[in-house]
């Protein structure tokens, strides 16, 4: 990933998508069908990742598990957690990192299944925070996810965030963390998880100044948006988003 990518630079998603055009390869495309991901266009990354397979013609498991962690994500991104599961599966069979076991993890229990098994293993190699969370450890997460922001704060905001969002159910952190991570990191995605924060935090004055832009972004900005637009009573904004992703709302 490119800074440009971490900021958010339109150049860069352009950038992916001429590479793939002008060196068609397993790499360049998979970046390609990245960043149409991230940026809400799934059908597309899953057309472009359909001319990945026939162009490997090794397979060092370090590319291969890469390439199938991408297609899960596009996959989880898209909510079908079925497909997304039998991607993260594969990758993980194929180079068992912490990142492709967490989401699995959560792929599996999304489809109904018990990641306990799975996570139990991962923290005999590791103790990870996020595996250490999704085990209930949640103060063993806790501390580890500081010490990591105390010694790298831009690294490791965003998923600090996350986690204070969720388990580590502390919101007033997760909003100072996510408005590091934005200030570090000026993407739709991080706005997003600030409008999250705040709103959970209960502060839907900062959700609100935030939240326009997401109201042209992807399906998951927009319902963030709605969300915030919702909790500062912005009535008629609120409306329009909720029609347009179809969500239906009581009538006082």
């Amino acid at each position: 990933m490119t800074i440009d990518e971490l900021r958010g630079a339109p150049r860069a998603a352009a950038y992916r998508e001429k590479m793939a055009r002008e060196y068609p390869d397993p790499t360049t495309l998979t970046q390609w069908a990245a960043s149409l991901a991230t940026a809400g266009r799934t059908a597309e990354a899953l057309e472009v990742m359909q001319r990945v397979p026939p162009l490997i013609h090794d397979n060092p498991p370090q590319l291969l598990a890469w390439i199938l962690f991408q297609w899960g994500r596009i996959y989880e991104l898209r909510a079908e957690m079925a497909a997304a599961r039998s991607f993260f599966e594969a990758a993980r069979a194929r180079l068992p990192t912490v990142e492709a076991t967490v989401h699995l993890a959560q792929a599996i229990a999304a489809t109904g299944g018990d990641p306990r098994p799975l996570v139990t293993e991962a923290l005999t190699a590791g103790r990870h925070p996020e595996l250490l969370a999704l085990a209930g450890e949640l103060d063993e997460a806790r501390r580890v996810w500081e010490r990591y922001v105390a010694a790298l704060p831009r690294a490791f905001a965003e998923h600090a965030a996350r986690f204070y969002l969720g388990p580590g159910k502390d919101p007033a952190r997760a909003l100072a963390l996510a408005r590091l991570d934005l200030a570090n990191r000026p993407t739709a995605e991080a706005r997003a998880l600030v409008v999250e924060a705040a709103i959970a935090a209960g502060d839907p004055a900062t959700a609100c100044r935030l939240a326009p832009p997401l109201a042209a972004g992807t399906e998951a900005q927009q319902f963030m948006a709605w969300r915030a637009f919702s909790a500062c009573h912005r009535a008629d904004e609120a409306a329009a988003l909720a029609a347009r992703l179809g969500i239906r709302t009581a009538i006082h």
